[in-house]
């Protein structure tokens, strides 16, 4: 991100737990009437892109020097939950 002023900067993130978000509703007269969980597809090869060719001067991608990391990530994060999709109604 950019400031207006040209000064590059973060965006704040936070990072809550599903029971967190759930117990919030909750106390807020909401009702749960579904959840689902999508599941993380298996990555293609379009996926990555392939390492850049750099000129000698120009230190190496470091994630390019090592082959196995899109396997090795996709592998991990196969059937692993994408998105939590909530639908709340309340009370």
């Amino acid at each position: 991100m950019e400031t207006v002023d040209g000064r590059v900067g973060y965006l704040p993130t936070w990072r809550h737990g599903v029971g967190e978000y759930l117990r919030a509703a909750l106390a807020h007269g909401f009702e749960v009437r579904a959840c689902e969980q999508p599941l993380r597809a298996p990555m293609d090869d379009d996926d990555w892109d392939p390492p850049e060719e750099l000129a000698p001067a120009v230190p190496p991608n470091f994630w390019g020097l090592m082959p196995f990391v899109p396997e090795a990530a996709g592998a991990a994060y196969l059937g692993t939950t994408a998105l939590l999709v909530w639908d709340f109604e309340r009370r």
